[in-house]
């Protein structure tokens, strides 16, 4: 069993708005500044130094949309009947592995928003590694919530497989 998750697209498109809005203020208290500063009068130079600034700003703001596209989409959790897996990077991958027989203490939980667009946290203690295990803000929390309580019988399932197929090949 092997489920790949990825964050909900509703943070995505959360974080997208947010730098949308700032980018926009920013845009929106430009020319009052350059006016105050008495720099967009209408010499040429003036004019220049204005729309500069506004190219400037949006290829900023298409280099940070870029940016939180491509670190949503290469963010992902996979969780597998032994571990639990946690990829991240855009350029450079890292994967860290964490694993899954030893789960303890289970819980979902989802704030007013997550509820409304259905998503939240599945949080999971590891007492080998002395802590949290936190999968935030995916899709359908409770439902990887159950899955991760299955996991250790899984195992063990897994485990006693593999023991009775040893002694039948003997």
């Amino acid at each position: 069993m092997l489920y790949e998750i990825r964050q909900t697209p509703v943070l995505l498109f959360t974080r997208l708005v947010v730098l949308e809005l700032l980018v926009s203020l920013l845009h929106l208290s430009i020319r009052p500044l350059f006016d105050w500063l008495q720099l967009a009068d209408l010499t040429l130079a003036g004019i220049t130094a204005y729309w500069l600034v506004i190219i400037i700003l949006q290829v900023l703001n298409l280099i940070f949309f870029i940016s939180i596209v491509l670190n949503w989409l290469s963010f992902v959790y996979i969780i597998e009947d032994d571990e639990i897996r946690v990829i991240t990077g855009v350029l450079r991958r890292k994967q860290t592995r964490y694993g899954a027989k030893n789960l303890e203490k289970i819980q979902s939980d989802q704030n007013i928003w997550g509820k409304i667009f259905g998503y939240g946290n599945v949080t999971a203690y590891n007492p080998v590694l002395g802590r949290d295990i936190t999968l935030h803000g995916i899709s359908s929390p409770e439902r990887y919530a159950r899955i991760l309580e299955q996991l250790p019988e899984l195992q063990k399932e897994k485990n006693l497989n593999r023991d009775i197929n040893i002694l039948r090949s003997r």
